[in-house]
C-alpha cells in the first residue's frame, strides 16, 4: 500500500477512533480533527504539508460517507424501519398503538443524530438523495394520533428543510403540508401546547420564507376558514406570561435558528410567523391577515402588543425573517421584498383606514416609526435599494395616516428629502418619489414656512 493510500485511510481512522470513545457524533469529531491538524500544519514545521492536507480532505470525504460515517449508517436504518412503518400503517397489517413505543424510540434517536451536528449542511448530498425521507415521516405524521410525536415529526422535518431546503418545495408541490402544518398549529394554540405551538411556528416560518411557488386561491380560501390569524393575534394579544415564555432547547429551538437580534420568546416567534405569512402577497386586497388587521371597525380588537412589537422589529438593522431564508442550489436567497417588517407596515399603510387604525399602532409607537425613517434616509446611500423601501413607505404613511394633522419632525423629514434631491451625480428613482410626495401633499412645504 503506498504512502497516499495511507494518508487517505489514516484520517477515517482517526475519526472511528475518536467516535468509538466520546459521546460525540461523527462530524464533530470529524470537525475537532480537522482543527487540530490544520493547527499543526501551521505550527509544526517538520512535518509534511501535503500529507496533512491529504489527511484532512479524507476526513472531509469521510463525513459524507455512508461507509464511513456510522450516523449515516444509522440514519439509513432509521428511515427504513419508519418506511416499513409506515406501510404496515397504511396496509392495516399494524396498528398505530402497535408500534407506537417503537416509533416513539426511533424518532427520538434520529432526532438525537441531527440535533448535535456541528453543520446540517454536511448532510445536504445524503438528503437530496434521500428525498423519500421527507415524505414518510409526512406520512406517519398524518397517521400519527398521539400530540407528542406529531411535535417530533416537525421538529425533524424542519431539520430536514434546514439541510436540503429542496425539501421544502418537494413537500408543498407533493403533499397538503401547507395545511395540515396550519392545522396543527391552530389546534397546538387551542391545547395551549407550548412545545408544539413553537414547533408548527418554526416549522411555517420556514416554509413561508422559502416556498417560491405562488399560493393557489384554494390554499388562501383554506387558511382563511381556519380563523387561524384570529387565534395567532388572540395568543398575541393576552400579553402574559405564556407568551413571553422563553423558546429554550428543551423546547426545540434548533441551534441553527439564530434569533440573536431578538428574544427567542413565543412572541417573537407568533410576530415572525405573521411577519412570514404576510411575505406571500404581493397584492393588498388578496392579504386576509392585512384585512383582519384593518377590520377593527368590525371585530373591536386591539391589536396594540401586535403593533408595539411589529415598531421594535422595524428598529433592527436587518430583515428578522433572515435566519429562516434558506439559500438556494446557486447560492442565492429567493424573496419579493428586502424586509419583511417594512413590508409589513407598508401593507398596513397602504389603506385609507389605518388613518382611523389607532388599535394597532398608539402614538407614541407611530412616532418611532417617523424616527426610524428618518434615520434610514439619513444613513443610506443613494445606491441602496433599501432607501427606496423607506421613502415608499413615508410615502404611504403621509397619504394614509394623521401625519399631516401632527407634522412629527417635519424638518428632519423635509432635510432628508432635500439631500436626496441634492444628489447630482446620477438620477435615482428615490427623487422621483420624493417629488411626488411633495407634489401630493403642499401642506409638507407650508406647515415648514
Amino acid at each position: 500500500m503506498n504512502q497516499k493510500t495511507n494518508e487517505i485511510k489514516i484520517g477515517p481512522e482517526l475519526v472511528s477512533i475518536l467516535y468509538e470513545n466520546t459521546n460525540m457524533n461523527y462530524d464533530i469529531c470529524a470537525e475537532s480533527l480537522i482543527k487540530i491538524f490544520s493547527y499543526l500544519k501551521k505550527n509544526v514545521e517538520k512535518l509534511d504539508s501535503t500529507d496533512f492536507i491529504q489527511i484532512v480532505e479524507s476526513i472531509k470525504d469521510s463525513i459524507s460517507d455512508s461507509n464511513e460515517n456510522p450516523d449515516l449508517k444509522r440514519l439509513d436504518e432509521h428511515f427504513n424501519f419508519l418506511k416499513n412503518i409506515k406501510e404496515e400503517l397504511k396496509s392495516g397489517e399494524s396498528s398505530y398503538l402497535d408500534c407506537e413505543g417503537k416509533l416513539e424510540k426511533v424518532l427520538y434517536n434520529i432526532r438525537n443524530i441531527l440535533n448535535n451536528r456541528t453543520s446540517l449542511k454536511n448532510l445536504s448530498n445524503y438528503f437530496s438523495s434521500n428525498r423519500e425521507f421527507a415524505l414518510n415521516l409526512y406520512e406517519i405524521w398524518k397517521l400519527s394520533s398521539k400530540n407528542h410525536l406529531k411535535c417530533t415529526i416537525v421538529q425533524l422535518l424542519t431539520v430536514l428543510f434546514y439541510s436540503d431546503n429542496a425539501h421544502i418545495e418537494f413537500l408543498y408541490l407533493n403533499t397538503n403540508i401547507l395545511l395540515d402544518l396550519c392545522f396543527i398549529l391552530k389546534e397546538q394554540i387551542k391545547l395551549r401546547d407550548f412545545d408544539g405551538i413553537c414547533s408548527s411556528l418554526i416549522c411555517c416560518c420556514y416554509f413561508f420564507s422559502n416556498i417560491l411557488s405562488v399560493f393557489p386561491n384554494e390554499i388562501i380560501e383554506s387558511i382563511k376558514q381556519m380563523n387561524l390569524i384570529e387565534d395567532v393575534l388572540d395568543l398575541i394579544e393576552e400579553n402574559d406570561e405564556f407568551v413571553y415564555k422563553k423558546v429554550s432547547e428543551d423546547n426545540f429551538r434548533p441551534y441553527f435558528i439564530d434569533l440573536e437580534i431578538i428574544e427567542s420568546t413565543l412572541l417573537n416567534h407568533l410576530i415572525l410567523f405573521t411577519l412570514s405569512l404576510n411575505s406571500k402577497f404581493s397584492l393588498p386586497e388578496e392579504n386576509f391577515l392585512l384585512q383582519y388587521l384593518l377590520n377593527f371597525e368590525c371585530n373591536s380588537k386591539d391589536f396594540s402588543v401586535f403593533g408595539e412589537n411589529l415598531v421594535s422589529l422595524f428598529n433592527l438593522e436587518e430583515d428578522p425573517l433572515t435566519c429562516f431564508k434558506l439559500s438556494n442550489p446557486e447560492g442565492t436567497q429567493y424573496s419579493l421584498y428586502n424586509n419583511c417588517t417594512i413590508k409589513m407596515v407598508s401593507d398596513l399603510f397602504s389603506s385609507k383606514k389605518t388613518v382611523n387604525a389607532t388599535s394597532i399602532f398608539y402614538l407614541n409607537d407611530f412616532k418611532v416609526l417617523i424616527d426610524v425613517i428618518i434615520r434610514k434616509l439619513n444613513n443610506l446611500s443613494a445606491d441602496d435599494q433599501i432607501r427606496s423601501d423607506y421613502l415608499s413607505l413615508i410615502h404611504l404613511i403621509i397619504r394614509n395616516s394623521s401625519y399631516i394633522q401632527q407634522m412629527y419632525r417635519i424638518e428632519d423629514l423635509l432635510s432628508c428629502f432635500n439631500m436626496i434631491l441634492n444628489e447630482r451625480d446620477e438620477y435615482t428613482i428615490d427623487q422621483d418619489i420624493v417629488r411626488i410626495i411633495l407634489s401630493e401633499t403642499p401642506e409638507l412645504l407650508n406647515n415648514n414656512d
